[in-house]
């Protein structure tokens, strides 16, 4: 993720995990951008449970900040490979069902992974999957600007 277009502020949030209840430490790692009505979100894998625990609270922590009825759109960059354990994306899975409920209105949500994304192939259909559960529209990219007018077409279309 590139930094804050000009005129945009980046929304830092504190990291806590070590130390804070976990049963081991979190893995995995993960930045969040507001950008207008488009959250930028960058992950690097692998996580464990305790590191997707610490994705969703920074997420919701987020999410707590965006005005009642606003459209939104999430655009997440995926880094260095998707591998997690079977305990992880279930609770991603959840994860991803309570973001949906909100006072905002979340229009639906893309990631850009690149080709050499371990697990690739692999995990993306489980996330299609995740994301149809949950009700969302969901598209991957294999590139930052096509995820970004993906964005923008939604953002005109229902904003």
């Amino acid at each position: 993720m590139s930094g804050p277009p000009k005129g945009k502020r980046r929304v830092a949030l504190p990291v806590e995990a070590v130390g804070s209840g976990y049963a081991f430490r979190p893995h995995g790692s993960s930045e969040f951008l507001k950008d207008g009505a488009v959250i930028r979100i960058a992950v690097e894998g692998p996580f464990n449970l305790e590191g997707i625990d610490e994705f969703a609270r920074r997420m919701l922590a987020l999410f707590s900040q965006i005005p009642a009825g606003q459209a939104v759109v999430t655009l997440a960059e995926i880094r260095r490979t998707l591998a997690a354990p079977a305990d992880a994306w279930e609770r991603l899975e959840a994860h991803t069902r309570r973001v949906q409920i909100g006072q905002y209105r979340l229009l639906g949500t893309a990631w850009w992974v690149r080709p050499e994304v371990e697990g690739r192939l692999t995990f993306l259909p489980r996330a299609r999957e995740m994301y149809r559960a949950a009700g969302r529209p969901f598209e991957v990219f294999e590139d930052e600007a096509s995820a970004n007018t993906w964005a923008t077409e939604l953002l005109h279309k229902n904003g």
